[in-house]
């Protein structure tokens, strides 16, 4: 904010609202790095958040080239990935903020919807891992 204020005298208020997507987002796969950590080694449990982390932000390209793929089994795999895993793309904000592209409130609210169901539905099974989890 400092470096918009000093560089364009003003700080748009759209800002906010991208600062908060990316704050859910962090949540997401927050709650996904603890819900892998909860039933793997460390390394596995990074090793599965980064991958996710990538394929959460294609999973709208997936599903769009699985939908255009003559395979069936392509189309299959591809719309069940898009509902497997989590479509990080929804708090993506950055790009319309920054070139002053319009959004509707619908959006946002819904990305925050979105993003506090997975976040508590990640949260819920890693609990539920956690419990089953021997210590002897």
């Amino acid at each position: 904010c400092l470096a918009l204020l000093f560089t364009e005298g003003s700080i748009d208020p759209e800002i906010f609202v991208a600062i908060a997507m990316i704050f859910i987002e962090l949540m997401v796969v927050t709650a996904l790095s603890i819900c892998f950590s909860s039933y793997s080694s460390p390394f596995m449990s990074a090793l599965f958040t980064i991958s996710i982390f990538f394929i959460g932000h294609v999973t709208n390209d997936l599903l769009h080239f699985g939908e255009k793929s003559k395979l069936v089994v392509m189309k299959i795999v591809a719309r069940t990935s898009y509902y497997l895993f989590p479509n990080l793309e929804n708090f993506n904000f950055k790009t319309r903020v920054t070139h002053q592209l319009p959004y509707h409130f619908s959006e946002v609210f819904y990305a925050l919807g979105y993003g506090l169901l997975w976040i508590t539905l990640l949260l819920v099974l890693a609990v539920m891992l956690f419990q089953r989890r021997d210590f002897k």
